[in-house]
């Protein structure tokens, strides 16, 4: 019997919870949205932007001047969308229920992860604060973090990355810092690095694979730079995966049926400052 329309939103669920198990991006900035805002492609989503404070002395006699309580809002349009679908003969059609719906709704939810991924480090990439700006226009200058003999200045770049955010005041609590494989397997070989390990270590399900000046270092394949380094906070924008749907219908022109699977996103980058990208390199600089 084909699945109901309860079962396709449990598969649905299923693809969301898959989606964000399998995401390394989605969790590094803000998700949350205000309530009752209908979620759609086209649509637009309000988060609030919490505006850094300002200090005065206190003498105790000087009247105080206090903040507005209104909260800054951004808005994020929800205009990404990814599709995918199974085609099912009539004998898979007739036994097709919610026991074998669910492993297509896994299926489908490390596809979208992996396209939510590889368009948000897009993005990243093209809006992030280049590390070390040099020459009209400016050009993000690579780091050399050593030969195939020393390899030793891979935590030293995110030492600098480290830098960089700390003049733009950006917080030390919840730094992140995403890179591809082969920048954290060279980072791996620093015995400053501290490693994330396998034993009772949930963080690993996520990508992070250790931890090191003040970041949390997460390893991606789809990274949209192999030789880029993404260092940031989560206030440096919003970062929103908000809606999976699953259904099934009948094919028009073939006798079988389709299971189709929808998920929309929207992703924005508020903050630049709070967002930096360093290059490495194994080249070591021209004297």
């Amino acid at each position: 019997m084909a699945i109901t329309d309860a079962e396709a939103t449990i598969v649905s669920e299923t693809m969301q919870a898959q989606l964000f198990q399998d995401s390394t991006a989605a969790g590094l900035m803000n998700g949350e949205v205000e309530p009752g805002q209908v979620v759609g492609k086209g649509r637009t989503l309000r988060i609030m932007k919490v505006e850094t404070l300002i200090t005065t002395p206190y003498d105790g006699v000087t009247p105080m001047v206090g903040h507005a309580p209104t909260p800054t809002y951004v808005d994020v349009p929800i205009d990404q969308a990814e599709a995918t679908q199974v085609d099912l003969d009539d004998a898979q059609a007739a036994v097709l229920n919610i026991k074998l719906a669910t492993p297509y709704g896994i299926a489908a939810g490390r596809a979208m992860a992996t396209a939510f991924d590889k368009d948000v480090y897009h993005v990243w990439d093209t809006e992030a604060t280049p590390l070390f700006a040099a020459g009209s226009p400016a050009v993000n200058t690579p780091f050399y973090i050593g030969d195939a003999t020393k390899l030793e200045g891979a935590v030293d770049l995110l030492a600098e990355l480290a830098i960089k955010l700390d003049d733009a005041h950006v917080p030390a609590e919840g730094r992140f810092a995403v890179a591809g494989p082969r920048f954290c397997s060279l980072l791996a070989r620093d015995i400053r690095f501290l490693r994330s390990t396998p034993l009772g270590d949930e963080t690993l399900l996520t990508g992070q694979v250790g931890v090191a000046e003040g970041f949390r270092v997460i390893k991606t394949t789809n990274i949209y730079d192999p030789y880029g380094v993404y260092a940031g906070h989560t206030i440096a924008g919003a970062c929103i995966p908000v809606l999976s749907k699953a259904e099934q219908l009948r094919s028009t022109v073939l006798f079988q049926d389709i299971l189709r699977f929808l998920s929309v996103w929207g992703r924005k980058i508020t903050r630049p400052e709070a967002l930096v990208k360093g290059i490495w390199t194994l080249t070591p600089p021209s004297a």
